[in-house]
């Protein structure tokens, strides 16, 4: 089969004079014809509009013309060293001088595939990054929803006694993590966020240079409080004799732990929350917690936006808090209420 663009035409019945041949496949070697049909009317012509007229030798149908199929041949009439017949038969022929391609592209339909795989991935890639972000919020939210919970479990083993801030131990001094790592079921990754993907409790990792430390997850030993997490517990004011903080820490440090039932309102009491507010990376070693670290720590207006705290700005320009009453929520860390009418960041509910 000629690889070419084809056009098909049908010629029924038709005469042709077929010297020494037969109507078969090939047709045998046409020199003359006749007329397009048996009445007269209309005469065949060449592609380039000549009339194939009686007695103008011609080898093959058309130039460049095969004869594909022959059907319903029957003679018509025999002449000494020629025949006709009538038959119904089909052609093609090119149209155009250009070859069909057997395989592949040309460039301009792979500029064109490419230009439709750009948009369609312009207009995914958006919406897989919100996928991602949003998965990453829902599991901060889980993760601090579980840390609100192990804490109302751990006051109710420890005499409504909420777990310490920090503690001074022979052999260390263990951050509030190790106290509720039983209640998480042993599980490091619960401090994290999973939008972090640097200070993370469950690698154990340590602020540059020092190398990761794993062997001090969950345990009471000295070094567990050089560890990062991703969510921090909260003691705003810790100095003693201001507002008192959820997490506080016994003697001989501030003397300021708290109890659960001294919560005055429990559903605007904020008791973790995204990153901690070593922004100035003066403390190293107490990256699981939130303070004030400008101003006066007992007085009012504390704003995590204001300190541009790590971890403040995390979800969408916001973070995520787990409050005192269990829920979990996201909020803008410039507007959480810390003034003479309200704290979230104490367990009073109007200390200043």
């Amino acid at each position: 089969m000629l690889d070419l663009e084809e056009e098909w035409l049908h010629f029924s019945p038709a005469h042709f004079a077929i010297l020494n041949g037969s109507a078969g496949d090939d047709g045998g070697s046409v020199i003359d014809a006749g007329h397009a049909d048996s009445t007269g009317a209309g005469a065949l012509s060449l592609l380039d509009g000549a009339p194939l007229s009686s007695g103008r030798p011609t080898v093959g149908l058309f130039p460049g013309c095969h004869p594909r199929v022959f059907v319903s041949s029957q003679i018509v009439s025999t002449m000494p060293g020629m025949r006709w017949f009538q038959f119904d038969c089909q052609f093609y022929f090119p149209t155009t001088g250009t070859s069909r391609r057997e395989g592949g592209f040309t460039l301009i339909e792979l500029l064109v595939v490419i230009a439709i795989i750009a948009l369609l991935a312009s207009l995914l890639l958006p919406t897989l990054a919100r996928a991602k972000t949003k998965a990453y919020e829902v599991g901060c939210l889980n993760n601090q929803k579980q840390l609100a919970m192990a804490t109302f479990m751990y006051t109710t083993d420890n005499g409504d006694w909420l777990p310490p801030m920090q503690v001074e131990l022979p052999q260390g001094r263990p951050s509030w993590r190790t106290f509720l790592f039983p209640q998480v079921g042993r599980n490091a990754s619960v401090f994290d966020c999973p939008a972090e993907r640097k200070e993370l409790y469950a690698l154990g990792t340590r602020v540059d240079p020092l190398p990761p430390n794993p062997q001090a997850i969950g345990q009471a030993v000295a070094g567990e409080n050089e560890l990062c997490s991703g969510i921090g517990a909260v003691n705003v004011h810790w100095l003693p004799g201001g507002a008192p903080p959820p997490f506080g820490r016994p003697a001989p440090d501030e003397n300021n732990l708290c109890r659960w039932s001294r919560l005055e309102r429990p559903v605007q009491v904020i008791l973790f929350g995204d990153g901690h507010s070593d922004f100035d990376q003066l403390w190293p070693d107490d990256h699981w917690w939130i303070w004030r670290e400008l101003g006066n720590a007992n007085n009012f207006g504390f704003n995590r936006a204001t300190e541009k705290d790590p971890g403040a700005f995390r979800h969408n320009r916001q973070s995520i808090y787990a409050l005192a009453d269990g829920r979990a929520t996201r909020l803008d860390p410039g507007r959480i209420p810390c003034d003479k009418n309200s704290c979230w960041w104490s367990a009073k509910a109007s200390p200043h």
